[in-house]
């Protein structure tokens, strides 16, 4: 599902922000200063207490009246507000959060999803699963489980914990065959199967595990404050809160800060500590993460769980989208497509068609409609809009970017073209220049090793994003993380981004890091640029030292005679062999052992004489 294109309006709107001064909480030493935003005026500057700035003239005229004004607390509200937990997980809501607080990708999620579900070996528990079956749209939880997970949460946290348990509405599209996603077993908390456990195993166990028992906890409650002020006809609004009892927060892990205000009574005067003024525009539809697009995906009643990871691969897989700081962008492919589909295919295409198609099955099912004539009435328009499409569909090839490079060749402008295998570099002179070298999408940093550029590659089977030295292959350097082009304050060197991070980091901290991890390849073993790395990559002289030790290894590495290896054949040929028919067999056996000897031998004598 494609975004829709839009232009967004600009529409100048001003904020202005008051930060008062409390006179009394001043004098006790600690200065409190809490924001205030414009929230609407008194009549006749504004219809019904709303105020919409639309020009800079209409903001210069508010801030002059605003300036000389006197600030006084108009009125306070004082209330309690509950915030309920959410319910346990379905497949699409545990991989938009698993997307949001783990960065993991969808596919990622699941694969991880379905070792817990299949098992774990766990020491003398033995082989246990640990969750229930990851794809299920139910937010349903089994009466055992219920009582399991009360019991629990009293024990652990005490009675005044325990809530009624969330979960949910359920949709009209909802199917139930399974239970929501929970653990099977509420008592082996995370830190008891942590050691069982890969990293990413814990955390996405975790967050099962968390979001399960909160769902059956009591409301978080805060105290909430709202402050209004009054400066000439114009009201100010500040909000404070502060948790008075944790409820599932006490299991569920809290991001926001408490928002403090000092005591405030009506009629008190304030001092105006600064005036703020702010332009702000309208911004578009935020373009889709995987985690919005699943989400995105279950409200229009497109796929099933089990089918949202296969839709969002496949987009990428065929090139319709890229993603850029993990957000989608359609390109030129995926755009084409789009119009293409849209312009034959309406119907097809169109959100509500799966949802349709749904209602119309469930009737097949209860006998309201015959399947065949379901089946005829889809093909039948279908067959007319393939004929019409074949007839009028025209190839289309994509426009070539012109380049401000020169051809080192013949001096015609250099072109980007896209082939079966990607983006590529030509002369626009093409045929009769053959010039042509590989597209390099540059990131600005330069290689610690050659000071060559460092560019964006992707492996060649599962397409994985990583970043190389332009010279490859004469010089080797690869990293997973993105280079960013500013050096290390510190000591000067690269920069990167750290993979589910935001702020870039010195590369010497990330390569200590990998050094001791699993991700090291073996000792001796080659890691080509095409394949990407999983660590740091070595030093000039440790690639040396490795391919050195690499031609040691093989020269010393022993070559078993033909004879001897005609024995052992025989021996393992006779051990396999049946009794009831020993002479054919055995001659099979030494013929096929016979002709595949023969390579090996030769293959052997190249090497020895190499060497």
């Amino acid at each position: 599902q494609q975004q829709e294109r839009f232009e967004a309006h600009l529409i100048t709107r001003l904020k202005d922000i008051a930060v008062f001064n409390n006179q009394e909480s001043a004098s006790e030493g600690e200065e409190q200063i809490p924001p205030a935003a414009l929230n609407g005026a008194k009549a006749p500057v504004a219809e019904k207490g709303r105020i919409k700035i639309t020009s800079k003239e209409e903001a210069d005229t508010i801030l002059a009246d605003l300036k000389g004004a006197a600030y006084t607390v108009l009125k306070v509200e004082e209330r309690e507000q509950r915030r309920q937990p959410n319910p346990p997980y379905t497949t699409s809501t545990m991989q938009q959060e698993a997307s949001l607080r783990l960065y993991f990708k969808p596919k990622k999620t699941m694969s991880l999803a379905q070792h817990l579900y299949e098992g774990i070996e766990m020491g003398a528990r033995g082989h246990q699963g640990l969750i229930t079956y990851m794809r299920t749209d139910s937010t349903r939880i089994s009466d055992e489980a219920q009582s399991k997970v009360k019991s629990y949460i009293e024990s652990e946290y005490g009675q005044p914990y325990v809530g009624r348990g969330r979960t949910g509405k359920v949709k009209a599209t909802t199917q139930d065959a399974h239970e929501a996603i929970r653990p099977t077993d509420v008592t082996l908390t995370p830190q008891i199967v942590k050691s069982y456990l890969t990293p990413d195993q814990f955390k996405l166990y975790n967050l099962i595990w968390r979001r399960f028992v909160a769902s059956f906890m009591t409301p978080a409650v805060f105290d909430t404050i709202r402050v209004d002020i009054l400066a000439a006809q114009y009201v100010f609004r500040a909000t404070g809160s502060h948790l008075k009892f944790p409820g599932f927060y006490a299991v569920w892990p809290r991001e926001e800060d408490e928002k403090l205000l000092p005591a405030l009574t009506a009629q008190e005067v304030l001092d105006l500590h600064d005036l703020k003024p702010e332009q702000h525009f309208t911004q578009p539809p935020p373009r889709f993460t995987e985690a919005s697009l699943i989400k995105e995906l279950e409200e229009q009643g497109i796929g099933r769980p089990s089918t949202y990871v296969p839709i969002i691969s496949t987009i990428q897989d065929r090139g319709y989208v890229d993603q850029e700081q993990r957000r989608f962008i359609p390109t030129w492919l995926g755009e084409t497509v789009n119009e293409v589909m849209n312009k034959h295919f309406p119907n097809i295409v169109d959100t509500s068609f799966t949802a349709d198609m749904e209602k119309k099955l469930d009737d097949v099912e209860e006998g309201r409609q015959s399947w065949i004539a379901f089946l005829h009435g889809f093909y039948g328009d279908f067959k007319v809009s393939m004929e019409k499409a074949e007839a009028e569909m025209n190839r289309v090839q994509k426009p070539v970017e012109e380049m401000d490079e020169l051809c080192p060749d013949c001096g015609r402008n250099l072109v980007i073209r896209t082939g079966r295998f990607g983006r590529f570099i030509s002369c626009s002179g093409f045929p009769e220049c053959r010039y042509r070298r590989s597209f390099m999408n540059k990131t600005g940093a330069l290689c610690p090793l050659c000071f060559g550029d460092l560019v964006e590659r992707k492996t060649k089977q599962k397409k994985r994003v990583f970043y190389g030295c332009s010279n490859y292959p004469t010089c080797n350097f690869a990293i997973w993380e993105r280079p960013v082009p500013d050096l290390c304050p510190n000591c000067g060197g690269l920069m990167v981004v750290p993979r589910g991070g935001q702020e870039p980091v010195c590369y010497s901290e990330v390569a200590a890091v990998q050094r001791n991890t699993d991700e090291k390849p073996k000792q001796g073993e080659k890691t080509t640029q095409r394949e990407g790395r999983k660590r740091a990559p070595a030093s000039e002289t440790e690639i040396a030292s490795a391919s050195s030790e690499t031609k040691t290894r093989r020269r010393a590495t022993t070559t078993i005679s033909p004879a001897k290896k005609s024995a052992t054949t025989s021996r393992r040929a006779s051990a396999t062999t049946k009794p009831t028919r020993t002479r054919k067999t055995a001659a099979k056996t030494s013929t096929r052992a016979t002709k595949t000897k023969k390579p090996a031998v030769r293959a052997s004598t190249k090497k020895n004489t190499a060497s």
